[in-house]
């Protein structure tokens, strides 16, 4: 499966079950190189998603950018599938307990 199909049916996921506020991020002219995929907050948490195909791998301006968003607090990842991207907020959610954000 493609990158945008996977992105697509992600996106379409957290929106149908009301899950966080997410958005596909379009890098333009004046963006940042490196930034996920997609972006959202769920929990009060910052979430990153770098969405891949199942062969496809971080550039180092990639991976730099979720080593960076990480160590500022966000939750942070590849994401191949709906469940990967499930996993990722399932993190937020403890993060944000043991933070006692929620």
């Amino acid at each position: 499966m493609k990158e945008t199909d996977i992105q697509k049916k992600i996106l379409s996921h957290l929106r149908k079950n009301e899950i966080g506020f997410f958005f596909k991020f379009h890098n333009g002219p004046f963006g940042h190189s490196g930034v996920s995929d997609i972006v959202g907050v769920c929990y009060g948490i910052a979430i990153f998603m770098e969405v891949k195909s199942e062969k496809g791998r971080l550039t180092k301006l990639q991976d730099k950018f979720l080593r960076d968003a990480s160590a500022q607090g966000a939750v942070c990842g590849v994401v191949r599938s709906v469940d990967d991207a499930m996993g990722l907020i399932a993190m937020a959610k403890m993060q944000a307990h043991v933070d006692g954000s929620e």
